[in-house]
């Protein structure tokens, strides 16, 4: 089973990712992770990163399809949370790798910065002002990402209410993958 867990920051993709790749005893890769395992044997990548450098399209390609067909523990599926993160990793992912879903996990924007806010998740600058400007960055890099898998079908799109309890969001989740599992 291989997933796309989509959604804006606060919607519950770490948590999400995690059940679900325990349930389907596959591998969960977020970008953060990506990009740190990657860093691993590439000092240049790690100098540049450690230095706030932000990696370009090209680069990030290149990491995420290394590591889909090298990771050995890639061969039965995967959970990605973070990637793609705009048209072009999209379009790059869709042709070069089949996914089976993308979970959108759909959340109001207040809920989000409330849970970011109350959840302490280990970022110094989740203040309110910075959540909403990684909210800005969301809505206009990365939220068109939805609307191009939706347009070009090529991969199937399931929109989760994000806004129930963890449980009740990943009970629903694997009961729709169950779904989707069945008929490949």
């Amino acid at each position: 089973m291989f997933v796309i867990m989509f959604g804006m920051p606060g919607s519950g993709k770490d948590t999400q990712s995690n059940r679900l790749a325990n349930t389907f005893n596959i591998p969960h890769y977020s970008t953060g992770a990506i990009l740190r395992k990657a860093a691993e044997t590439d000092t240049e990548l790690a100098t540049f990163l450690e230095g706030g450098g932000l990696v370009n399209d090209n680069q990030m390609n290149d990491i995420i399809g290394k590591l889909i067909r090298n990771d050995n523990d890639v061969g039965w599926g995967m959970v990605l949370n973070g990637y793609p993160r705009n048209i072009e990793q999209a379009k790059y992912l869709d042709t070069t790798f089949p996914f089976d879903a993308v979970m959108y996990l759909d959340i109001d924007e207040e809920t989000a910065i409330q849970r970011i806010l109350d959840g302490n998740r280990g970022r110094t600058d989740d203040t309110e002002t910075t959540i909403k400007e990684r909210l800005s960055v969301y809505r206009e890099k990365t939220l068109p990402v939805l609307d191009y898998f939706q347009r070009e079908g090529i991969t199937p799109v399931l929109k989760i209410d994000a806004s129930a309890d963890p449980d009740t969001v990943a009970k629903f989740i694997i009961q729709e993958l169950w779904k989707i599992r069945n008929d490949i």
